[in-house]
């Protein structure tokens, strides 16, 4: 189950350099003010609210706009937002099998597949994109076990799920599983270039060899249009919650047998009723 809904949680900005306590004014009364009636605006720090504040800089924003909302109604796909605030919920409950793991914002896939490898800055953009990382930032890579990546393009939602399966001396074999509830909207060749072209900057500018495969895993297959969003978000609950087992089911191309279309009906009814009390 999500957590109990706080109308705050999806309403706060990451802290930035701008932000000053002495811009956050209120009305408190001094002994002159009260003689005469008036009120002196003098500045005072307000009390903090909702979700604890993660270090930046995760997501700039997760907001849940009216329109955002909306679309978790039934025959409607899911906005990117949903997604970033089912999974920020979703890690902030990871087993302690899954320590260490990565989620990258929604926001990310579309910043890496605009990306043109002859511009001259497209290193710079490259790792312009690590700011997605959440939690960020990334250490050292050997700690984190697994890192999911919600892909949007062409109207449609996959997941990819990368996993940092073995160290080999200094090298680090990487798996990168691409889960579709409709297969071939994304083909897994393009989709799967972008994000090995990113973790093979990301590796080269620590000075870490690419070593890896892309493997398009079995999933159970969605049965409509718009569906393909929640998909996504039950695989990831799902799977979070098989922890250590993970690179195990996935190498047996199991996944299809644990997330059922029932299970997804379910989910959209859950984030309905949560998102309605946020």
């Amino acid at each position: 189950m999500l957590m109990p809904p706080d109308r705050h949680m999806c309403q706060w900005k990451y802290p930035s350099e701008d932000d000053d306590d002495e811009n956050d004014e209120t009305y408190k009364p001094t002994a002159k003010s009260k003689a005469s009636g008036s009120r002196k605006r003098v500045a005072h720090k307000p009390p903090r609210r909702g979700l604890r504040k993660p270090a930046p800089p995760h997501n700039p924003w997760i907001t849940l706009s009216p329109e955002t909302k909306k679309s978790v109604q039934p025959k409607i796909m899911v906005r990117g937002d949903i997604i970033n605030m089912f999974i920020e919920v979703t890690f902030s409950q990871l087993p302690l099998s899954m320590t260490g793991s990565r989620y990258l914002s929604t926001y990310w896939f579309p910043k890496v597949e605009a990306i043109d490898s002859d511009n001259p800055d497209w290193k710079g953009q490259m790792e312009a994109a690590r700011k997605w990382i959440v939690p960020s930032p990334v250490v050292d890579w050997a700690e984190v076990p697994f890192m999911f990546i919600p892909i949007h393009s062409h109207l449609h939602w996959s997941l990819m799920i990368v996993h940092i399966s073995a160290i080999q001396g200094d090298q680090r074999f990487i798996h990168v599983y691409h889960l579709d509830s409709n297969p071939g909207i994304h083909m897994i060749d393009i989709v799967g270039t972008h994000v090995q072209a990113w973790l093979r900057h990301t590796l080269k500018n620590i000075g870490q060899p690419y070593m890896g495969r892309i493997v398009q895993v079995k999933v159970e297959k969605q049965q409509n249009t718009y569906d393909c969003g929640v998909h996504v978000m039950a695989l990831t609950r799902c799977l979070i919650e098989h922890g250590e087992s993970l690179g195990t089911l996935m190498a047996k191309n199991a996944i299809h047998k644990l997330v059922k279309v029932a299970d997804v009906r379910q989910l959209r009814n859950e984030i309905l009723e949560y998102v309605s009390g946020v």
